[in-house]
């Protein structure tokens, strides 16, 4: 929009005379002089330049991503039912198409501020957004797409103790992460993350 406004400014800052062209003073004519009806020749590349302009600052405003659902603070949603990781990420999804999944922790400043989050909630360990399917048994995948490149386990994490512990929580007491049976056996409370990054797995073969 400024573009626009300094270029309809210059536009208007220019001066014509009738007897030649801006400020011409010399009372030359030809070429540079004005039609004798008084008209004034608009420069055709600046009106095109406006005009150019202004679909860009349109089309800025078009593009512009949708915002994250009311109910997030700073991008997250704290869920405190204990739910089964399947139903806690189609919970998170549901929040809005293509924006909203269970948390996929980026770094270690993200995690402890998470922990910190869900410690000062009374909570309780988390779901977060990783997992593990056939045929890929041992390739952790994250549900924004892709294997999960940050991944700091408990110390004797991933263990798959039960044999079939193929999701991630967050565990409050350390902060780091544990493998998990994805059952009704291990149900408990969830964080939503609104990034703007789609999930790309809203269907599971086992979890």
């Amino acid at each position: 929009m400024l573009r626009l406004t300094g270029l309809l400014t210059l536009v208007a800052a220019c001066s014509f005379t009738a007897a030649g062209g801006p400020d011409a003073g010399d009372g030359t004519s030809g070429d540079d002089a004005a039609p004798e009806d008084g008209t004034v020749a608009v420069d055709a590349a600046a009106v095109d330049a406006v005009a150019v302009d202004a679909v860009a600052v349109d089309a800025v405003a078009i593009d512009a991503p949708p915002p994250c659902p009311a109910t997030y603070i700073n991008g997250y949603r704290y869920v405190g039912t204990q739910q089964t990781w399947r139903v806690a990420e189609a919970d998170c999804e549901d929040d809005s198409d293509g924006l909203t999944h269970l948390v996929v922790l980026d770094n270690d400043a993200e995690r402890i501020a998470i922990n910190t989050l869900i410690t000062s909630l009374a909570g309780t360990d988390i779901w977060v957004g990783i997992m593990r399917d056939p045929p890929m048994p041992w390739v952790w995948r994250q549900v924004t797409g892709g294997p999960a490149s940050y991944l700091p386990w408990e110390g004797d994490q991933p263990d798959n103790q039960s044999g079939d512990q193929q999701v991630v929580t967050l565990m409050r007491a350390t902060g780091l992460l544990r493998d998990v049976s994805p059952g009704t056996s291990t149900a408990r409370p969830a964080l939503c993350e609104c990034d703007r990054r789609p999930p790309t797995n809203a269907d599971y073969a086992d979890p």
